[in-house]
């Protein structure tokens, strides 16, 4: 009874308030929005209603009740801000990729060489052709694909397959291109992994993993990159949570992804693992207008011929995106068949360029090291500030320092000199 009294005589002066001058309404209203509970704040609401006689006097209570209003929403909004940041803080406890999870790709080499033989004639020995399109350089096969079927399941009822070879989950070959091979293995009706095995013969590494990992430079040589922002990191694991939203055909809403990324170098195998799991984050959450494939995972695994920094390598890439709604054959097909060995020649020709300027990089900052003249010692002998006996003193003191070994302020200077310029090689 007594609550209903309170709103009662809380909505007659609201009522009294719109029959006022607009400034003494916006300061009257002003004294009810702050945050305070409308009951405790009545007795304030009264005072305030009292008619104001001077300008200046107005002024002044309206300056203070925007201070003060001001005050007690930046407040409310740190209490707020600070809430939802511990409510919504990515875990990376949970969400982290560990090493131990991922180990076991780094036999994707000895299944790729097993997925080979099963590409080689079993009568004639040459490779069997993938798709509609031969590769040059290569020599395949011409007997009958029933009379290989026949010979195939012969060796299996008489135990010389390779009894691992028809349990591979049915990976079957898909496209083949130059140096590259692609199998695909149906997940869900309609729904396909796809293993992509490629040799580059001309980048290293080294080179590759920045390019890969790279997402500014990713932005410059892939046009299908809309975006692909950094949302979130751990620094001292290389995880990262990254947004990517990507370009789909016309009639189509782009696709977005959010994902948690992280790599490894295995020093024992001297392989490097790349992985990418789809997850979610507070600061992403889906756009009406885009469609969020919220199953996504991808595997790269990229194995140097020699060593990390040296041209040369092979990598396996096993990836599977659901898009999360029917998609025409057609549609899912172009992108398989074409957007992929794109893709890869654009990955390749943006490594190279960026092998080929930071070679430029080291040459130029090599030319400057050897026209660099070092640290100088002052010449004593033309300073008419030092006396006779000073000047035997600092001799003494120099050659002193020169006995020292590598503590001598010259060895300090040049060997300063010497990292800074060997820290600039490697900044582009």
């Amino acid at each position: 009874m007594n609550n209903m009294r309170k709103v009662n005589c809380l909505l007659q002066q609201l009522r009294c308030l719109m029959g006022q001058s607009l400034k003494e309404r916006s300061l009257k209203l002003m004294a009810l929005c702050v945050i305070k509970s409308p009951f405790k704040f009545q007795r304030d609401i009264v005072y305030h209603y009292k008619p104001i006689s001077s300008p200046a006097l107005d002024e002044t209570l309206f300056r203070e009740w925007y201070k003060e209003f001001r005050r007690r929403i930046s407040l409310k909004l740190k209490g707020f801000a600070l809430s939802v940041s511990i409510l919504g803080a990515f875990d990376w406890n949970k969400e982290r990729i560990e090493f131990d999870t991922v180990k076991d790709e780094l036999k994707e080499f000895d299944f790729v060489e097993r997925l080979k033989m099963k590409i080689i004639c079993r009568v004639c020995s040459k490779r069997i052709l993938i798709g509609n399109v031969k590769v040059e350089g290569i020599e395949y096969c011409s007997c009958d694909r029933e009379q290989q079927e026949v010979l195939r399941l012969a060796e299996k009822r008489n135990g010389h397959a390779d009894a691992t070879l028809d349990d591979e989950e049915n990976w079957e070959p898909y496209i083949e291109r130059h140096k590259m091979i692609t199998w695909r293995r149906e997940i869900r009706p309609g729904l396909y992994a796809y293993k992509v095995y490629v040799e580059y013969s001309d980048v290293s590494a080294e080179d590759f993993l920045f390019v890969q990992t790279d997402n500014d430079y990713r932005k410059q040589w892939d046009e299908t990159a809309i975006k692909l922002d950094i949302i979130d990191a751990e620094e001292k694991t290389n995880s990262q949570v990254i947004y990517w939203e990507m370009l789909w055909p016309k009639f189509f809403s782009n696709r977005d992804y959010v994902y948690k990324r992280r790599y490894f170098i295995d020093d024992k195998t001297n392989q490097i693992i790349i992985v990418n799991k789809s997850t979610k984050h507070p600061k992403c959450p889906p756009n009406p207008y885009k469609q969020r494939v919220d199953e996504y995972w991808s595997f790269m695994i990229i194995r140097p011929k020699t060593t990390l920094s040296k041209p040369g390598l092979e990598f396996v890439l096993t990836y599977f995106d659901n898009p999360g709604l029917s998609i025409p054959k057609r549609i899912t097909t172009w992108v398989a068949q074409r957007q992929m060995p794109d893709f890869l020649d654009k990955l390749h020709i943006a490594t190279l360029n960026y092998a080929k300027v930071k070679k430029t990089q080291m040459k130029r900052n090599k030319s400057v090291l050897e026209k660099d003249p070092g640290y100088e010692y002052p010449n004593l002998d033309n300073r008419d500030d030092v006396t006779d006996d000073d000047s035997e003193d600092e001799t003494d003191n120099l050659s002193n320092n020169s006995e020292q070994g590598p503590n001598s302020p010259l060895e300090d200077a040049q060997s300063t000199r010497h990292w800074w310029n060997l820290k600039n090689l490697f900044l582009f």
